[in-house]
């Protein structure tokens, strides 16, 4: 589907720049060409002065009825369109080029995480860039909240909370740790009522290494009752919420 519209994309601006291009040749040859009372005109003075007549004759005249002119003719039609689709080519690789090759961050989930010392949990993701170039400027933003909405949609992400200015080589991963939850509220959490959920969510904006800003959103979710312990909760137990995630 990208492909087939990138080439649609393409022969639209094939065709608009060719369309300017004859609209610009008729309007010029319309310029330089007269009217029927002046090529009458031109005719008798030529008749009278013994002179061809072939300057009366329009530019478009002219060119077709001469074989090297109206080879000329062509030969500049075909340059002028072997260059359109040159440069039109040329940007759609370009464009092609940076999708390709730019920087992606994805976000995982890497599980919850008892302290050393045993007195909170660390909420984890890791960053991983799985494009072509180094990601700069990444900066994330990381919240979590236990519920007992199974579809949680409420997943703000203030602007003014972003920390971080690091930058991620493609193929590597950063791992990092949200607000951490207390002891006490995460073994309440595990014995309180059923069914409940911990949403870990959050955002990550970089540089695609092309100068442009991308983000991605997520939200990965962890069903208390079935995967909790006091030792935790392992990273393969989280999921990708239904909402909260998206991507440029």
């Amino acid at each position: 589907m990208p492909m087939r519209k990138s080439l649609n994309a393409e022969i639209a601006i094939g065709f608009l720049v060719a369309s300017v291009f004859w609209i610009g040749v008729v309007a010029w040859q319309s310029s330089y060409s007269p009217n029927e009372n002046e090529k009458h005109q031109c005719e008798e003075s030529a008749r009278k002065s013994g002179q061809k007549s072939e300057e009366c004759k329009t530019i478009w005249e002219r060119t077709t009825t001469d074989p090297v002119a109206f080879f000329t003719f062509w030969l500049v039609i075909s340059t002028v369109g072997l260059w359109v689709a040159t440069g039109v080519g040329i940007f759609f690789q370009i464009k092609d080029t940076r999708v390709l090759q730019r920087a992606y961050i994805s976000v995982k989930p890497r599980g919850v995480k008892v302290f050393v010392t045993g007195d909170a949990y660390s909420c984890d993701v890791s960053f991983d860039n799985v494009g072509n170039l180094p990601a700069r400027k990444v900066e994330w933003f990381i919240d979590r909240v236990f519920s007992r909405d199974r579809f949680l949609a409420d997943l703000p992400i203030p602007q003014d909370r972003y920390e971080g200015n690091v930058v991620i080589a493609p193929g590597a991963s950063m791992k990092k740790g949200g607000k951490h939850i207390d002891t006490e509220s995460f073994k309440a959490a595990i014995n309180g009522p059923r069914p409940s959920w911990l949403y870990v969510w959050g955002a990550v904006r970089y540089d695609d290494g092309f100068g442009t800003s991308r983000f991605t959103n997520f939200c990965h979710r962890y069903n208390i009752a079935a995967t909790a312990s006091s030792g935790g909760i392992a990273e393969e137990d989280g999921r990708y919420h239904v909402h909260g995630n998206d991507a440029d």
